[in-house]
């Protein structure tokens, strides 16, 4: 599956990846516990297009999209060296936007 991952403006990943399909498949997974989850989710599940858009996260937003991630990766295979460099690199790229430092502290999964 390939896709797009929208931070801000200037910041996005494209993906052909079969991380990305486990990424999306991971936060369809959360989205019951997660308004994050489910608003990141909104581009490709709302309008069949494969994006995840977090540019119009706010910072508390955005901060928890990387707690998801974060999270996802925990759960990853110890093994599965390729899913965890990737999901290192999406962390990479919101932590890198200037929101996440904006943030103040979040619960870990809301």
């Amino acid at each position: 599956m390939s896709g797009t991952i929208v931070i801000g403006p200037t910041k996005s990943m494209d993906v052909r990846t079969v991380g990305f399909l486990r990424l999306v498949e991971a936060l369809r997974s959360m989205r019951g516990r997660s308004q994050t989850a489910t608003k990141l989710l909104e581009s490709v599940d709302e309008y069949g297009m494969n994006m995840i858009c977090a540019d119009g996260l706010d910072p508390a937003e955005l901060r928890k999209f990387d707690l998801l991630v974060e999270e996802i990766g925990s759960m990853a295979p110890v093994d599965d060296t390729g899913l965890v460099q990737y999901l290192n690199n999406v962390r990479s790229l919101i932590i890198s936007d200037g929101r996440y430092s904006q943030a103040r502290w979040c619960r870990r999964t809301r």
